[in-house]
């Protein structure tokens, strides 16, 4: 299909926009198409809230039942506990089993900012539905932007869109102070696709509830509604949603990653982790997506070569040069992926060691777990992790302090000696050796260690 000179996503890297149509796509199998095609989309108005708000524990009661019948779900057994902030720390809902019950925690700010609080309790009502009807296991890496997510596949995604940047002002006496703080997994930008997305499957061309999306998140979502009426240019589509897919071929994979939109190849790659296919097939492919432009495709493709791969020349020449990216992403991901697709391990200990001292945080370490991966193999460079070891700890990094630190224990079990000729200052060393005993503790625990 001919998008267009002048059609652009508005979104710049295409991992968000896969992610987001890839999980509207996953909540129309589990739920069907009614609750989007259906839903009144749940506003900040007196049509849809009736009743005064002021802030008290009945009117977040009266709220959390609203928001159970726009998410299809029963409430009898989930009740509302307040706290006090000085006696609990929390800044956002917390979903606890008590006694058969769910107890949803809010605090006494969280009453006060009635917005906040819509979005908040639509947030932990989804998550404790899907753990209920078994939708999810709570182990999935995105677990908490599903259950941000599926308010807006319920029509009640408006208030979590405007509370993603947070703002006060407070006046006490002559005094008068500012806040802004951030909530939430997703920022306005997925709303906005996924509002997007909503109106698309809807038929709405310039839906009116629109209007009350804060800025960001409409303007999002009027250029991503925008290019997908234009394009057609999406996972999530009006012919597919709601129907259960097979697992892909490989070969569609394939021709998604030859051909595809940037947000087709995203997809693909992380398809191919779904499907049984020898790593000795998946290896080359993930080589020549190598040859792409976009870093969010060469970060995937790397992660995935980190994943699948083995020892090829033709994967370690395009990892090396891959290390020395412009983008720290794609760097770092380089260096992950080094020690799987390697064929000789010292050439590629002397390849690594010089990322430990990379501009990037995450490029260093990133290093220092690859070399880890080596062991005593790595000997011959382990002296280069004395210098980022000390940045990190005068920068108060700690956990790239961490990363080096566990990677020189891994090189040598017992690196005290190399650790008194490169640190002289009482304060570092009493730090190192504070990190060192959580890292031995770490190894020492049984249940830290995985079994073969």
């Amino acid at each position: 299909m001919v998008f267009g000179l002048f059609t652009r996503c508005p979104l710049d890297d295409p991992r968000e926009k896969a992610w987001t149509e890839l999980r509207m796509q996953w909540l129309s199998e589990q739920f069907g198409l009614d609750p989007l095609l259906r839903a009144e989309v749940l506003l900040p108005t007196p049509e849809c809230f009736p009743e005064p708000y002021g802030g008290t524990a009945e009117d977040a009661e009266r709220i959390m039942r609203r928001l159970c019948g726009q998410l299809q779900m029963g409430c009898s057994e989930i009740r509302l506990q307040l706290h006090n902030p000085a006696e609990a720390s929390l800044t956002g809902g917390l979903t606890e089993e008590e006694s058969g019950d769910t107890v949803i925690h809010v605090t006494e700010p969280q009453l006060a900012d009635a917005q906040q609080l819509v979005a908040t309790l639509a947030h932990e009502l989804s998550h404790r539905r899907l753990l209920d009807e078994k939708r999810i296991t709570g182990s999935e890496t995105d677990v908490e932007h599903i259950s941000h997510l599926m308010p807006v596949y319920f029509g009640a995604g408006v208030f979590a869109a405007n509370s993603v940047i947070r703002e006060q002002a407070v006046t006490t006496g002559r005094w008068h102070s500012w806040s802004i703080s951030r909530w939430g997994a997703l920022p306005a930008r997925i709303y906005g696709l996924a509002f997007a997305l909503f109106a698309w499957l809807r038929r709405e061309s310039a839906p009116r509830w629109a209007e009350h999306l804060r800025g960001d998140a409409r303007t999002t979502m009027q250029q991503s509604l925008k290019y997908l009426r234009k394009t057609e240019d999406s996972l999530f589509r009006p012919d597919t949603a709601g129907n259960r897919a097979d697992p892909p071929a490989f070969q569609d994979l394939v021709d998604d990653l030859t051909s595809g939109t940037p947000g087709r190849r995203i997809a693909a790659l992380w398809r191919l982790a779904e499907i049984d296919v020898p790593a000795d097939a998946v290896v080359p492919l993930l080589v020549r997506v190598l040859r792409d432009r976009s870093p969010a495709i060469l970060a995937t493709a790397l992660q995935s070569l980190a994943e699948t791969g083995i020892p090829n020349e033709d994967a370690e020449h395009a990892v090396r040069l891959a290390m020395d990216h412009g983008h720290p992403e794609v760097r770092a991901m380089a260096v992950r992926a080094m020690p799987g697709v390697a064929r000789l391990g010292e050439e590629a200990v002397q390849e690594i060691a010089p990322k430990l001292h990379d501009a990037n945080v995450t490029v260093v370490a990133e290093a220092a777990a690859a070399l880890a991966q080596f062991g005593e193999r790595a000997s011959p460079v382990v002296h280069e992790l004395a210098a980022p070891i000390k940045r990190a700890l005068v920068r108060r990094q700690v956990d790239v302090a961490g990363a080096c630190l566990a990677a020189l224990c891994a090189i040598d079990p017992e690196p005290e000696s190399l650790l008194r000729d490169h640190f002289h200052d009482p304060e570092l060393l009493l730090e190192i050796d504070g990190i060192l005993r959580e890292i031995r503790d770490g190894r020492a625990d049984p249940e830290s260690e995985q079994t073969g």
